[in-house]
């Protein structure tokens, strides 16, 4: 006898049992579907990037990058049944796809066109686009793994009036273990692009464009206490947001 997954009520413990002649192994085929993603540049206005991290106080912000990805999946079932009292439970397949609608990164159409402080801000927003790219391979490469695991207990045997729990069993299964990953890999990009968006590197913007604008760098730390809904809380929000010029 064994339990599958703790999501299910203890008792349906008393109806599984491992594979039997009746209940044989297969090979699931585990399909990822994880496309490149190519960030596009949008120019908008300054206000525009200020209200999509929550700020409507009428500041103007140069630049953002956003990026959400959106984890699906279909597991297809192959289920038989003795005609009496025992089902058959297995995964056939699982087919997983990692897909973000629109990467995309915003520069503030008041920079001027061709300025100092436009290339730079441009270049400073594709290092973050560089972390996004890196965190979206390493899901890419981990999820598989993940997927194998949270399907290891199939097939098992129950009682057809079982065969559904069991079913949302392993879904959850997957579900949880794929949207952890997503959650763990947005943290670490979360603390490479606080590297990006370092004190220093609003140093350096002011000393390679000085007189251009005035710019006023902020921190992610401190973006993050001023606008929690920028930072990391779990799976709901995997937006970062980083430079402000006052323009």
């Amino acid at each position: 006898m064994r339990c599958i997954f703790a999501v299910l009520p203890l008792f349906l413990c008393l109806f599984t049992t491992p594979g039997s002649a009746f209940c044989q192994n297969i090979q699931p085929q585990i399909v990822i579907d994880a496309p490149a993603i190519n960030f596009q540049m949008h120019r908008v206005p300054g206000i525009q990037v200020a209200e999509a991290i929550g700020d409507h106080s009428g500041n103007k912000r140069s630049g953002g990058t956003f990026f959400n990805p959106v984890g699906r999946f279909t597991i297809h079932f192959r289920t038989e049944t003795d005609g009496l009292t025992s089902s058959c439970v297995s995964v056939a397949a699982v087919e997983y796809q990692l897909l973000d609608p629109e990467p995309e990164y915003w520069i503030a159409e008041e920079l001027p066109a061709g300025s100092c402080i436009e290339s730079e801000l441009i270049a400073h927003e594709l290092k973050h686009v560089a972390v996004f790219q890196r965190v979206y391979a390493n899901f890419a490469a981990e999820v598989y793994g993940l997927i194998q695991a949270a399907i290891a207990n199939y097939p098992v045997q129950t009682i057809p009036s079982y065969e559904q729990q069991t079913k949302t069993a392993v879904e959850n299964a997957v579900r949880d273990s794929t949207d952890g990953l997503i959650q763990r890999l947005a943290q670490a990009a979360y603390r490479e692009n606080l590297r990006v968006d370092h004190e220093s590197e609003y140093d350096r913007l002011r000393r390679t464009c000085a007189g251009s604008l005035n710019i006023e760098g902020i921190p992610m730390h401190r973006l993050c206490r001023s606008y929690p809904q920028s930072c990391p809380q779990g799976l709901q929000t995997r937006h970062f947001y980083k430079v402000r010029s006052v323009l």
